[in-house]
């Protein structure tokens, strides 16, 4: 909810944008984050013909594999130290950071009209997107709470349900799953795909997730998977 009625992109689209659309790139930059000097290296060969997936790691070009980099490591942050490397990172390649129309999230007005369709259910999913079980005790509390505070307020109604940004091990840990009970969340889902039994954790729930996929993709996944009713 942090970023509703913004003119801010989620992490991976700002990344694409800046590494893999870029015109001009220098050889390489280096970037301290949290201490550490990372190097990354660019090709300028034109990345526009390949579709981007932020969960592809192999590729021979140079450019997407700093792209991939960067999201891995930029990814654990708090919201705030996230806005520093961007900012830095931007700075260093000559590039604002952008600000698409087509890119942005959904302003207030766009979500009390979606929350009005019977077949949608409007959950949360914390302030600003990060990987809850990688920040600080107050900070992870703060992420979960004010969001749920948020949407409730936008809303007019209680918001019953969550799902873990990222999810797994690396974002979900045992104080997340209890702050999520505690502020009266009645279930919550992992990104762990899977069946739901009776017995299920509620707060532990899995998902399928949906990614830029076209019909064919859509099709194939759904003749594979197992049929829920």
């Amino acid at each position: 909810s942090g970023y509703v009625s913004t003119d801010k992109e989620m992490l991976s689209d700002e990344l694409e944008y800046l590494i893999l659309q870029a015109k001009n790139l220098p050889d390489k930059i280096i970037l301290d984050i949290n201490g550490i000097s990372h190097t990354f290296e660019f090709d300028n060969i034109s990345t526009h013909h390949i579709p981007w997936d932020i969960t592809c790691q192999n590729s021979s070009s140079k450019r997407y594999r700093s792209y991939y980099d960067l999201h891995k490591i930029i990814k654990p942050l708090d919201s705030n130290y996230r806005e520093r490397v961007l900012n830095s990172l931007a700075e260093r390649i000559g590039c604002p950071r952008p600000k698409r129309f087509d890119r942005r999230i959904m302003n207030k007005n766009e979500i009390r009209i979606l929350d009005k369709n019977k077949l949608i259910t409007i959950g949360a999913h914390a302030l600003s997107h990060v990987m809850l079980a990688q920040q600080n005790y107050k900070e992870q509390y703060n992420e979960i709470a004010v969001d749920k505070n948020n949407l409730e307020e936008l809303l007019g109604h209680t918001v019953h349900h969550f799902a873990y940004p990222y999810g797994g091990n690396m974002s979900v840990s045992q104080d997340t799953t209890d702050f999520v009970q505690k502020l009266g969340y009645l279930t919550a889902c992992d990104s762990t795909s899977g069946l739901v039994y009776k017995k299920s954790n509620k707060l532990l729930l899995p998902r399928f997730i949906i990614r830029n996929w076209n019909r064919r993709n859509s099709r194939r996944l759904h003749s594979a998977g197992p049929r829920l009713h």
